[in-house]
């Protein structure tokens, strides 16, 4: 999608923009005057019954898969399930493309550990953060928030 001239146009980078939520995470791709949606995952939330998590995730193309736990620690099975999608789609889809710089939006739940899913040699390409739920926000308003995040 073409950035409209008023906004940043991300001509001298090619940044990955994480915007994540507790259950899903969009991935786009910015340079050269276009941002685009490059992957995204979202999983159901961990369901509660007797005793025991029923979790459930959405598989593109291939239906649904789940499984029973025995834990009951909510959080710590939302973070492993989203860890795991993290790493799934970031490796099939965004592996070996050229990136400068990494942007992340996401709550504070997940905002400090996204750092930690990202390869070793990315790490140092993260230039901003911002905490808050931005899922369902528009390409520009998240470029928005990415240029209030660069002024100084």
């Amino acid at each position: 999608m073409q950035i409209s001239s008023k906004l940043f146009q991300f001509n001298k980078e090619n940044a990955l923009i994480v915007v994540a939520g507790v259950f899903e995470a969009d991935f786009y791709l910015a340079s050269a005057g276009e941002i685009n949606k490059a992957a995204g995952f979202e999983f159901d939330k961990v369901k509660y019954e007797n005793e025991k998590s029923i979790y459930l995730k959405a598989v593109p193309e291939t239906g649904i898969r789940g499984g029973l736990s025995y834990d009951n620690d909510y959080q710590k099975i939302a973070i492993k399930e989203f860890t795991k999608n993290f790493g799934e789609v970031f490796n099939q889809t965004l592996k070996n493309e050229k990136i400068d710089s990494i942007y992340i939006l996401a709550p504070d739940k997940i905002i400090s550990l996204i750092p930690e899913m990202l390869p070793a040699s990315l790490k140092p390409k993260i230039k901003s953060k911002k905490e808050g739920n931005y899922l369902k926000a528009h390409p520009f308003e998240i470029i928005e928030l990415i240029e209030e995040l660069k002024m100084p």
